[in-house]
Parts: structure tokens; sequence; C-alpha cells
């Protein structure tokens, strides 16, 4: 915030993220594509910078909506394959658990649209830090409410490992900078006590 001004500054908190993992495209089951895709190796990676805009208010409410830029990279879909436009939702339940939920448009390497969306439910135990990311890609470019009805051309589940886990925490930045609070404060509700864990 300027001096003088009553204008609000937004703090951003932005991060790395990577996956990878299995796809098919006759199964879609995410466990029978996994396995049937491993089979055939037909690997997805993701390789993802996150940016929540207003970190302030993700933790006001308890939740996160941010911007996902970075690739896809699969033989099978024709190679390095640039995110288009990309959202990621991060909820975290009475319980504990958070629900991230990934959207990611692209176009493969035949130049058809498609949408990869994603799932992982994490809770607090050290155990469960690798969660799997449950992927179906969808033809076109998919908005939530036509989800349910739109064509499935392939699933999978990708994971990040669980020693990558403290990489990834490294990866954290807030600007402005000096908004270290902030930074701690959005860190503990995306990775829970883990996070001054692995700090």
């Amino acid at each position: 915030m300027s001096q003088g001004s009553d204008e609000y500054e937004a703090t951003s908190v932005s991060f790395r993220e990577e996956a990878a993992g299995y796809i098919d495209f006759d199964q879609t089951a995410y466990d029978a594509a996994f396995h049937a895709g491993r089979a055939a190796r037909r690997r997805l990676g993701l390789q993802l910078r996150i940016t929540a805009d207003d970190v302030d208010r993700c933790i006001a409410e308890e939740r996160a909506t941010a911007r996902v830029a970075g690739w896809l990279r699969s033989d099978a879909l024709g190679g390095a394959l640039e995110v288009e436009h990309g959202g990621f939702h991060l909820a975290v339940r009475a319980d504990g658990t958070r629900r991230m939920d990934y959207r990611l448009r692209f176009h493969d390497g035949a130049d058809r649209p498609l949408t990869l969306v994603g799932f992982k439910e994490v809770r607090g135990e050290l155990a469960d830090v690798g969660p799997a990311l449950y992927t179906r890609l969808l033809a076109g470019h998919v908005d939530a409410p036509d989800e349910a009805t739109a064509p499935v051309v392939a699933a999978g589940i990708l994971q990040l490992h669980p020693d990558e886990f403290a990489k990834q925490l490294t990866t954290f930045h807030v600007s402005p900078p000096l908004r270290l609070d902030a930074l701690a404060r959005f860190g503990v509700l995306f990775a829970g006590d883990l996070w001054h864990t692995h700090r």
C-alpha cells in the first residue's frame, strides 16, 4: 500500500509443481488407465508455475484460486505442449483435508483442443505428502459446468514423489518480498504443519 493512499495492494505467492505418471486412451477408470498406460509406457508429465494473486483473501477464506502456466510433456500427445489457460483451486475441509483441483487447457500435437482436469486430496501426515493427481483429458476446452458431458480422451494418475515435496516448498516466492508473514500463512494453508517441518 503506498503512503497516503487507501488503495489495497494485493500480495501474491507463486510456486512450482512437477508431477509425472501414466495415461491410457482406452481405459477411463483412473487405476486401470494408470496400469495400462504404464504397461504401454504412455507417460505424461507436468511442469507448472502456480500463482495466487491475493494471498490475504486466500487465507481469510481458507481457499485459493490461482493461475497456472507451464507445460505438459507426453510423446503420446505430441511432445511438449504449452498450457494456454490454467486454473488451480485449493479448499480446506473441516477435517483439515486439502482438496486441490486443476484445469489446464492446451492443444495437442495435432492441434486438437484438450482440457486436463485433475484433483488430489492432501492430509497432514507425512506419508500422504505425495498424493495422487487423478487425471482426465477431455475433448475441447471445457468449463466446469460441461465437464460431466465432455468426451473423455484419456485418463490416468500422476504423482509428486514424497522426496520432492521439500524441494517444492523451496520454490515458494512472495511479492512484495517483505511479506514473509503472508508467505508463511499461505504455506500453512497449502501444506499444513509440514510447511514448518520442511522450510
